[in-house]
């Protein structure tokens, strides 16, 4: 049987400008013409930023509640309480969400990469262009699947009869191919945007350094870390602007990579985060997280906002366009390298190094230089930085985890609803119950 896949049309190679889905083609046509070959990988970012109401929902409203950045609001949602109280079970639609999304963008990467490597009458450089954005989007995706899961299979073919019968890859056999995605798509990406009219929703060769500067610093790598992120913070392509109300529109001149979202393909985040008329929305900044803001922290009045009822109450202010629902994600920016630069220098004992990069970061946000000078206490200041810069942004939840903090930080917070087994979401019970080689389940589900 020919496989039929799902594309978006587009009028241009290289700009994402029509991204909805409009049918279903056979594959070997979806690859015949350079066009067509054009809307696939539009088809891949479509699907990342639609499927499984991710990015265009849950990731930066309600994946927080994981951790002790938010806490709810006015809902009595159970999906959203079961997040709040780390008490998920394996039936949870955002768990198989999130698990969806993964896998349906990874499944059309490994359909254009499987079509369009061996094609050697296409436009060499275009061809470069879409493997390296392929290569990328797989292993963006297998970082968030094995972040949040832990072991997950690795499936790297279209096989759908292979696919559905792999078992778990451990999770270094899964960062070892990230990694070595990502090496390969920083050879295979364009410099810059200039490819995509500007459009820092597509992936570049900078957007798949930051994500290496990213994992090597969650798997210790300390001098790799600092090198990607000095890549990043010596590009004159990003720059922190001094406005910070600036850090949030789209395509900043901070962000290195963006979730595409418009009036037409809308992201419903500000349903979570905002109220409507004078109630509480669903999902808001914990106490803790507005407590950590210093007093005269520019952040504070533009990341988050006050509703003046009595009592009177924050949101979570970085998404809420409720008129076209067109706020873009900031997958990476710029603030992130630096703070990833800091850490990376400060496990090297370059603590000098380490206090200039959180100051850059702190005085960008009004605030004086840290006052942290041993190692500690620097690592403190860095955690800091990192919870109140990037707050919402899917940061503070891997944080915890990845630097051994959960337990100390989570009990506390969330009290006898806390687990150390919570450091792993259940993998969903359909995919165990379709594919029986997924199980065991994760510990404590």
């Amino acid at each position: 049987m020919v496989g039929l896949i799902i594309i978006g049309l587009t009028n241009s190679c290289k700009k994402m400008v029509e991204v909805t889905p409009v049918g279903s083609i056979a594959t070997s046509e979806a690859y015949s013409t350079e066009s067509n070959i054009a809307a696939s990988v539009n088809g891949i970012y479509y699907t990342l930023q639609q499927q499984g109401t991710i990015y265009n929902s849950s990731y930066n409203s309600i994946f927080p509640l994981l951790s002790d950045e938010a806490s709810i609001g006015n809902t009595s949602t159970v999906q959203y309480l079961q997040f709040a109280n780390n008490n998920i079970t394996s039936d949870n639609y955002i768990v198989s969400g999130l698990w969806s999304n993964g896998y349906a963008t990874i499944y059309q990467a490994n359909l254009l990469l499987e079509n369009v490597s061996g094609n050697n009458t296409i436009n060499a450089t275009e061809k470069n262009q879409w493997l390296g954005e392929a290569r990328f989007l797989r292993a963006y995706c297998y970082f968030m699947l094995t972040q949040y899961f832990g072991k997950v299979p690795l499936a790297t073919t279209s096989d759908y009869k292979t696919n559905n019968s792999l078992a778990r890859s451990d999770t270094a056999t899964v960062n070892k191919f990230i990694i070595s995605e990502l090496e390969a798509a920083a050879t295979l990406l364009p410099d810059g945007y200039s490819a995509y009219n500007n459009d820092r929703t597509r992936a570049s060769k900078e957007a798949a350094q930051a994500l290496l500067a990213r994992e090597y610093l969650y798997r210790g790598y300390w001098a790799k870390a600092e090198a990607n992120a000095t890549l990043l913070i010596n590009n004159s392509t990003f720059s922190l602007p001094s406005d910070l109300n600036n850090v949030l529109v789209s395509n900043s001149i901070e962000s290195i990579w963006e979730i595409a979202f418009s009036a037409k393909d809308q992201n419903y985040t500000p349903y979570n985060l905002v109220p409507f008329g004078n109630y509480l929305p669903p999902v808001v900044p914990s106490t803790k997280l507005v407590n950590a803001f210093e007093a005269g922290d520019k952040r504070k009045d533009v990341y988050l906002s006050i509703i003046p009822t009595v009592p009177s109450f924050y949101i979570m202010y970085k998404w809420h366009d409720e008129v076209n629902f067109a706020d873009q994600p900031k997958i990476m920016r710029l603030s992130e390298m630096y703070l990833i630069r800091a850490e990376a220098r400060l496990k090297q004992n370059n603590l000098t190094g380490a206090a200039q990069d959180i100051n850059v970061i702190r005085n960008r946000a009004g605030l004086a230089n840290t006052t942290a000078t041993t190692q500690a206490d620097l690592m403190s200041a860095v955690m800091q930085e990192r919870l109140v810069e990037l707050c919402f942004e899917g940061d503070r939840w891997l944080d915890l985890i990845r630097t051994g903090q959960a337990d100390a930080v989570l009990g506390p917070f969330k009290g006898s609803s806390w687990k150390s087994s919570d450091q792993l979401l259940p993998i969903p019970a359909t995919e165990i119950g379709n594919n029986p080689n997924l199980a065991p389940q994760n510990p404590g589900y």
